[in-house]
């Protein structure tokens, strides 16, 4: 009998080791989609759980070639001085570009042999950048020639391999995209593209926005195709005290608080009366409550840190769009445990199949009167220190995730990574890849549409979004 139950055991052993094996082979099978919000659970670990996770735990596979471009293409397109790689003028949130490079060099998933490669990755800085020189409109015309010099075979560059499908360009700047009611139009500071000709690439686009964005994007597979190709990334913000031997901040930033803060609701920013007079109905509103505030700054250069103070002072932020829709105010919100209030339904946040941004954020109507802001402050005045400190902590199970410069795992860095690698496995292993391309690049513009517009309606998404110079 002794020996039957033990044999029995063992058969059972055999059996849980053999399902074990198929939850293995499935879950890797997953990885070759990596939808990041998929539950797929170990004894201990779970894909939901990404904050303990490294990049290279998921990702072992040395997938991403960063060309050697000449600088012509990077760093002679900064200034001199470099003075828009530090915080204090606006042209600092647009430097994505250069920070993103340089941390990407520094990855365990680059290859040095472009053989091996599934996503090419093609540095270019300064877009969004005004300059009286004329040469900057000739830029893409270049590096696109030279992108073509660089053979896969004696007939065909990597670029023409695949129509450009699996290379990324950056745009740190929603301006990048130029004008949207000019969709033609061509400017040095968009470096000779025009917003009809970036959305139309092939290309895939690290971008903090697409402007111009409308609710039929979100409903016809031709707008939606195109809107595949986009990954939607952080503004460039500054939530340490240097890197790469570039002093941000005096002293080192201090751990935010949990609970309610002295101010409720917060706004730091100019009144654009031209492409923002929402911004003017919202000022007057907010002064006539207690504890809203709106600190009007300057348009070219502000202090960053007095600017940190006042946010890490107040319980809600208010993100409100400006020349553009996106700017990095809502990341310096989320790094000083501020709850975001959205005045824009149609507002696209980074990987948003990835975050859970309805724990955290409040989302409001589209400003068209002082009604709908009074409505929303009486709102926040009615929250709870138990419900703001829920939304806190939540917030900060994701700040990693949004940020360039964290050493903890998720970070930005580690989400863009996930996103190219999904890309180029789609790409290049189509057989063996679970989802397409496009399936694969609408996993966040899905979860956008589901999560923000959703609670007011496609009505209000169509109607009352910005309409963005």
């Amino acid at each position: 009998m002794a020996i039957k139950s033990k044999f029995q055991s063992l058969k059972r052993d055999a059996k849980r080791k053999k399902l074990f094996s198929i939850v293995i082979v499935l879950c890797s099978a997953l990885l070759v989609a990596v939808r990041l919000s998929d539950v797929c659970t170990f004894p201990h670990f779970s894909f939901k759980n990404l904050s303990s996770v490294t990049s290279t735990s998921i990702v072992k596979k040395k997938f991403l070639y960063i060309y050697d471009v000449p600088s012509q293409f990077t760093l002679d397109l900064l200034s001199e001085s470099r003075f828009e790689l530090i915080p204090g003028t606006k042209y600092a949130q647009w430097q994505s570009e250069y920070y993103v490079h340089q941390i990407l060099k520094k990855s365990t998933v680059v290859t040095e042999d472009p053989e091996k490669a599934t996503i090419f990755f093609v540095p270019l800085y300064g877009s969004g950048m005004r300059s009286t020189n004329n040469h900057r409109s000739e830029v893409w015309n270049k590096i696109i020639l030279w992108l073509n010099e660089q053979m896969y075979d004696s007939k065909i560059s990597y670029l023409e391999r695949f129509s450009g499908a699996d290379h990324v360009f950056m745009f740190g700047a929603s301006r990048s995209w130029c004008k949207v009611s000019q969709p033609f139009q061509k400017v040095p500071k968009c470096l000779g593209l025009s917003h009809k000709s970036l959305f139309d690439s092939k290309y895939i686009k690290l971008t903090v926005e697409f402007p111009g964005l409308r609710q039929e994007h979100l409903e016809s597979s031709y707008w939606k195709e195109k809107l595949s190709r986009i990954i939607v990334i952080p503004y460039m913000h500054y939530d340490v005290k240097s890197a790469f031997g570039i002093q941000f901040f005096d002293s080192d930033i201090e751990i935010p608080r949990i609970g309610k803060r002295e101010n409720l609701l917060y706004f730091s920013g100019s009144l654009l009366p031209k492409t923002a007079p929402f911004r003017a109905i919202f000022k007057k509103t907010c002064d006539s409550f207690t504890g809203c505030t709106f600190g009007k700054t300057s348009r070219r250069s502000f202090n960053e840190s007095n600017s940190l103070m006042n946010l890490q002072s107040s319980t809600f932020c208010a993100i409100l769009g400006g020349d553009t829709r996106a700017s990095k105010r809502f990341f310096d919100a989320v790094s000083a445990l501020c709850i975001p209030v959205i005045f824009d339904p149609l507002l696209a946040l980074p990987f948003m199949d990835s975050i859970q941004y309805h724990t955290f954020v409040v989302h409001a109507p589209f400003i068209r009167n002082e009604n709908i802001i009074s409505n929303t402050i009486m709102k926040l005045q009615l929250f709870q220190e138990h419900e703001i400190i829920k939304m806190q902590s939540e917030m900060k199970v994701y700040v990693n995730f949004l940020s360039y410069f964290s050493n903890k795992k998720m970070n930005a860095i580690d989400m863009i990574i996930h996103r190219l690698y999904v890309r180029g496995e789609a790409i290049h292993n189509r057989n063996k890849s679970e989802f397409g391309l496009v399936e694969t690049g609408l996993l966040d513009w899905n979860q956008h549409e589901k999560k923000i517009c959703g609670p007011f309606g496609a009505a209000a998404c169509k109607v009352y979004t910005q309409d963005v110079l």
